[in-house]
Order: C-alpha cells, then sequence, then structure tokens
C-alpha cells in the first residue's frame, strides 16, 4: 500500500520478492492480499511463490487455504513439484491428518510426482 502511494509499481519478480518476503516474516494476511493485487495487475505468480505461499499457511496450521492456493496453482497452468507436494504433507502431518496425507501422496503419486528423501521422513515424523 505505501510502495503504491509512493508511485512505486511492482513487476512479476518484485511482486514474487514482496510476497515471498512476507511469508518469511509470518505475515500470511498480507502476502494473501499482495498475490491478489499481483493478479489484478495481470501477473501471474510463478510456482515458487505460490509453495511460499502454501508453507507459510500451512506453518499456521491453515492447510485448507494451502489446498486452495494448491487448486489456484494448478488452475494457473503450473505442475506441482515435489517441493510443493512436501509442503502440504508436512502442513498436514504436523496436524496429525495421516489419512489425509495418505490421500495426497497418493494424488501425488497419480500425476507421476515421485516422492524423494524429504517426502518420506515427513511420513515416518507424522
Amino acid at each position: 500500500k505505501k510502495m503504491d502511494q509512493n508511485g512505486i509499481e511492482l513487476d512479476r519478480v518484485g511482486f514474487s520478492a514482496l510476497i515471498c518476503g512476507m511469508c518469511k516474516e509470518g505475515s500470511v494476511v498480507d502476502a494473501e492480499r499482495a498475490l491478489r493485487e499481483m493478479l489484478r495487475a495481470g501477473m501471474k505468480p510463478d510456482d515458487v511463490t505460490y509453495t511460499m505461499m502454501m508453507d507459510a499457511f500451512c506453518k499456521k496450521g491453515d492447510v485448507q487455504t494451502g489446498f486452495k492456493l494448491l487448486k489456484e496453482m494448478q488452475s494457473d497452468g503450473h505442475i506441482p513439484s515435489v517441493v510443493t507436494y512436501n509442503v502440504l504433507l508436512n502442513g498436514l502431518c504436523k496436524l496429525g491428518q495421516m489419512k489425509n496425507a495418505d490421500t495426497l501422496l497418493d494424488a501425488m503419486l497419480n500425476v507421476g510426482v515421485v516422492p524423494d528423501d524429504i517426502t518420506y521422513n515427513i511420513l515416518v515424523d507424522g
């Protein structure tokens, strides 16, 4: 908001950096607001930005919003990576939602995403 008031316009890279910084600070509401502004400006976030947002929401215990962002990401033409799935799996496991984690793992395998060591560590620790 402050940048806009001072006449500073962000490009896609600037928006992504702003969103990622907000996520790292735990300001998920502000990050989501910036994401919406980015979309309104006709710019599409990359998969890293989407995954960073999912991670921030999952760390706050809001896995539901993480899944909403996953659907948005897919609708936007991005293919989720193993990192994206790991973020959501970790969020589910931290909430003790192992059945949902198993369902997500199946979905991940069905679309051809190969689990890595981190995936298995998340599931074992869950």
